[in-house]
């Protein structure tokens, strides 16, 4: 259905840019590291849809990122969302890392995703946590690239919102910031330069 929802096998429009899973299976509910899910990542993400997932909301144990998320077969694979707060501190609840797969650093990034303003069932708003909170500020960031680059891979959107990151915690990549907070100014000049330099090819 995602990779074709209208049906129509010689339209593209439908097509979604990016899918956020704000999903996961906690440990001990199928084996580490299950591979159920695996395919239909792969699949979606080869057909130039870029897939975010919240990490979860296990934290702060060591690899308790939920599955399919703790996935960590490239950089770039199932590529989770942890939680900070508004001082940019990781949320005591934010699954941390690293993978259950491969013992490789995960989340990829974080944002903010502690009493986030939220609509809410049965009509209002509220305010919520959770990494749920946090993956969608990186899904609008996929979004707001695709404006400015259409053509470009999943794999080149997610590789400049890494290259974006202000690094928090320890100094580098780590297991519980991952690479950081996304700069959405940053990310989305980056995005633009490269959109610029695929036109000047396309034009010779």
């Amino acid at each position: 259905w995602v990779l074709d929802p209208d049906g129509d096998p010689g339209t593209t429009d439908d097509v979604p840019d990016v899918i956020l899973n704000s999903w996961g299976l906690p440990r001990g509910l199928f084996n580490p590291c299950d591979p159920t899910f695996w395919q239909a990542v792969d699949n979606v993400e080869a057909a130039g849809i870029v897939t975010i997932f919240s990490a979860g909301n296990e934290g702060p144990d060591e690899a308790s990122l939920r599955s399919p998320a703790d996935r960590a077969a490239t950089p770039l694979t199932n590529f989770a969302v942890g939680a900070v707060d508004n001082q940019m501190v990781i949320a005591p609840f934010s699954s941390r890392g690293p993978s259950s797969c491969n013992g490789e650093i995960k989340p990829e990034v974080v944002a903010p995703g502690v009493a986030v303003r939220s609509s809410y069932k049965n009509g209002g708003y509220t305010l919520m946590s959770g990494t749920s909170m946090a993956a969608p500020y990186v899904a609008g960031m996929v979004a707001l690239a695709r404006q400015f680059n259409p053509d470009a891979t999943a794999a080149q959107i997610k590789s400049a919102i890494l290259q974006s990151c202000r690094d928090l915690g320890m100094p580098g990549e780590d297991n519980a910031y991952g690479w950081g907070l996304p700069n959405g100014v940053l990310f989305l000049a980056q995005e633009r330069a490269n959109a610029d330099v695929a036109r000047a090819r396309d034009l010779g």
